[in-house]
């Protein structure tokens, strides 16, 4: 991500956010252990209202994080953020079908322990992209690529759930808690990549 603001350094200079303060802060103690400063910043931010001017970047990237967002806001703002030409990268869960009834309350459970705010549709997430103002480039169901990864993670959590709770506590609960849950398994439960970009 190159950042357009006339005081960043010269050349490619990330900017990651996160509504996290902790996370920003070791984020960074990180990037300066690394002798990375120069080249990334992590801010203490909220996604769907970016503390930078219009036009200052020439990438956004979501990765897995819009399910905890209201989509429209968030992609208005990566678009109001973009320079025009500037592109768009999105991770994102989706819903492939509708899900029946049978599994309905193992999609509720997993929205209200994840803060997942909803799951769209393939078409779904076409029109928020458009509506959002952005022209879509592609829009890929990657799910049948991601499931064996899911399953694999799950298993090596379940197994190593004992010696991963001891080293890292409720951090690692909670992320055990997300790869073992029921709702990765159902062939409903998908996953999407997206490209879009700002046009001139």
């Amino acid at each position: 991500m190159r950042y357009r603001n006339a005081r960043a350094p010269p050349g490619r200079y990330g900017r990651g956010v996160t509504i996290n303060s902790g996370q920003a802060q070791e984020a960074n103690a990180r990037a300066a252990a690394a002798g990375l400063s120069h080249r990334v910043r992590f801010d203490h931010a909220d996604a769907m209202a970016l503390p930078y001017p219009d036009a200052s970047f020439d990438v956004a990237w979501a990765f897995e994080s819009l399910l905890h967002m209201d989509r429209s806001r968030a992609l208005a703002e990566m678009k109001r953020v973009l320079r025009p030409g500037g592109r768009l990268v999105i991770a994102d869960t989706c819903q492939r079908e509708p899900i029946g009834p049978e599994y309905q309350d193992v999609l509720d459970d997993a929205k209200g322990k994840f803060a997942i705010v909803e799951l769209p549709g393939i078409d779904d997430y076409r029109a928020l992209i458009t509506g959002a103002g952005l022209k879509l480039d592609e829009l890929l169901d990657v799910s049948e690529h991601t499931r064996r990864t899911l399953r694999i993670m799950a298993d090596g959590a379940s197994e190593h759930r004992g010696s991963l709770e001891e080293q890292f506590g409720d951090t690692a609960r909670q992320l055990i808690e997300v790869l073992v849950h029921p709702v990765s398994a159902l062939p409903e439960f998908g996953y999407l990549v997206a490209t879009a970009h700002k046009t001139p």
